[in-house]
């Protein structure tokens, strides 16, 4: 978004400047929102008319069941007037994955780069194309079907700021499964009561992550969450683990980088299992009941249409390193 007009303010030794730096022509040419002008403008009419303003936004996604005139949004929030609800495109179906993927790479974009990644390192880091993220979610969605994972199971990702974790909360909405996000600085306990309190059936993570000098090992922390989840009634059946740090190829200690030799990982052999061989990459596995789109992937699991308005409770024996 860009603004028309700019507003100056005294510097330190007195002398105006500018608080506001518009962009180059060819970047507010190519902006949704060219203007302040325009914002305020779509912003009126969105209190004006919140259904029009809304159904213009859906057009541009693909639907398997269109939103139905009348149902944009409705709510309640006085107890007084019955049940506390709402409830947003009642009746509309749709998958977050396919339309932020199948549909760009349909589309002629699966080589646009869809984000760029910096590690803790600067020198570690990588672009990412729609075509490569569509492959590894569908690749990863496979997984998550192996492994049992169906519609409405949740996950919980306990993970750092990596490509991966991209894949993994795409991959959950892929296959209509719900991921829980807990921040990879919670403690074991804190992370064993979210664990516990969403009724998670998978954990995924990594072995472990710098930030800054200092070195977190996560398996372990996800290890003992587990164990006091269990010990509070709930028991995760999966933890699926990312190799990020380590390396069974390159020794190097050095400080903040990756890969990293110093970082032990503890593997129990009951609980966790190592491995992808195993991995099913069949183009077209069997979809799920009613979850076949008009335009099915190419290379993986068709995905499972959801309805905005569902309200899904946020709701592991074994791991899996990849």
């Amino acid at each position: 978004m860009t603004n028309e007009t700019t507003s100056a303010s005294p510097t330190a030794n007195g002398t105006a400047t500018s608080e506001l730096y518009p962009p180059p022509a060819r970047v507010r040419d190519r902006a949704y929102v060219r203007s302040m002008t325009e914002y305020e403008e779509m912003y009126q009419r969105s209190l004006r008319d919140p259904e029009g303003f809304w159904k213009a936004i859906a057009q541009d996604f693909y639907w398997k069941h269109p939103p139905k005139p009348g149902k944009f949004f409705d709510y309640n929030i006085d107890v007084r007037k019955g049940p506390v609800h709402i409830r947003w495109m009642e009746g509309a179906k749709t998958n977050i994955s396919y339309n932020l993927l199948d549909r760009n790479v349909e589309r002629g974009l699966g080589a646009t780069v869809a984000y760029y990644w910096e590690g803790n390192d600067p020198e570690d880091c990588s672009i990412v194309t729609y075509q490569q993220l569509l492959d590894g979610v569908c690749q990863f969605a496979n997984v998550l079907k192996s492994l049992g994972l169906k519609k409405e199971d949740t996950v919980a990702l306990y993970m750092p700021m990596i490509p991966e974790l991209v894949i993994a909360m795409l991959a959950c909405a892929r296959i209509g499964a719900i991921h829980s996000v807990v921040f990879a600085g919670f403690s074991s306990d804190s992370l064993a009561e979210r664990l516990k309190d969403a009724k998670c059936k998978i954990v995924i993570t990594a072995d472990g992550v710098w930030r800054g000098p200092k070195l977190i090992n996560l398996k372990e922390i996800v290890d003992h969450a587990v164990s006091k989840a269990k010990e509070q009634g709930h028991e995760v059946k999966q933890t699926i683990v990312v190799r990020h740090l380590t390396s069974q190829k390159v020794r190097r200690k050095d400080t903040g980088k990756r890969p990293f030799s110093g970082l032990q990982v503890a593997w129990n052999s009951e609980q966790d299992s190592g491995g992808t061989s195993s991995w099913p990459t069949s183009p077209r596995p069997a979809p799920l009941s009613g979850s076949t789109p008009r335009h099915p992937c190419s290379c993986c699991t068709p995905g499972v249409w959801t309805s905005p308005s569902e309200t899904q409770a946020i709701s592991s024996k074994g791991t899996v390193l990849i």
